[in-house]
């Protein structure tokens, strides 16, 4: 059994849980466990569990101070840290956490809002499976901007490239240049030369085909399309949208 210790606000510790146990495999009581601390000098007296998520907002003590003390404390802990809202201090907050070795951010609304992005930093970095690979702390900064404040990436005037395994059809985009592949063979190994992996949420075995690219090692992001399915995200999908070209919104 996998201790997750959730060092949040005790008025959000409830809210917190309640979203992160209706993820799979987190709703399994035998393989996890689950533990609420509120402030920051309990925190300090825990015993080291082997999943801390810390709130930059936990109350008690400087959230910077608090980072040093916690690389100490818990270095022997998987650390997720909750980011919240991105301004000033947090950027600043992240780039003390990165000096320390700590890169492992989740960021925005209440964990489990976004089911992806927290199953995946409860059990590895998010960077290594996102699709964004290891970047600069500025170039986070700018991703975090409204989409309208951002530089425009230099593209070449070229088309995005997307490999897709489409269900009854082929999609058309004015946005997004995109090639059928047959299966999961031909997707894994076409992966390294595209932008983004789309996969029909209709298809009979989408949820093996993600995992399968996942397993392969497969860091772009894997969108499915089509009715949302829980079941892709939880297999390691970075999102589902709706439209084919709603699924520009992740390639950031």
């Amino acid at each position: 059994m996998k201790k997750v210790l959730l060092a949040v606000e005790q008025n959000l510790a409830e809210e917190i849980l309640a979203n992160i146990l209706t993820i799979e495999p987190y709703n399994d009581s035998r393989e996890w466990k689950f533990d609420t601390c509120p402030d920051a000098g309990q925190l300090i007296k825990e015993s080291v569990p082997d999943v801390l998520v810390l709130s930059r907002n936990l109350p008690g003590m400087d959230s910077f101070k608090l980072l040093e003390k916690v690389k100490k404390r818990f270095d022997k802990a998987h650390i997720v840290l909750l980011v919240w809202s991105i301004n000033e201090r947090s950027r600043a907050y992240m780039k003390k956490a990165e000096g320390l070795g700590l890169r492992n951010f989740v960021k925005g609304g209440l964990p489990g809002e976004r089911p992806y992005m927290f199953t995946v930093a409860l059990q590895k970095n998010c960077d290594e499976v996102t699709g964004m690979g290891p970047v600069q702390l500025e170039e986070r900064q700018e991703m975090d901007q409204p989409e309208e404040a951002r530089t425009p990436i230099p593209t070449g005037g070229r088309k995005k490239t997307v490999a897709a395994l489409a269900y009854g059809g082929t999609w058309q985009s004015e946005k997004i240049s995109m090639s059928n592949c047959k299966g999961i063979a031909e997707m894994r190994k076409r992966a390294k030369t595209v932008d983004m992996i789309l996969i029909s949420s209709r298809v009979k075995d989408a949820e093996r085909c993600v995992k399968s690219l996942r397993t392969a090692g497969v860091i772009v992001p894997v969108v499915g399309v089509g009715p949302y399915r829980l079941e892709l995200i939880n297999a390691g999908a970075t999102g589902c949208v709706e439209e084919v070209d709603d699924a520009l919104k992740f390639l950031v």
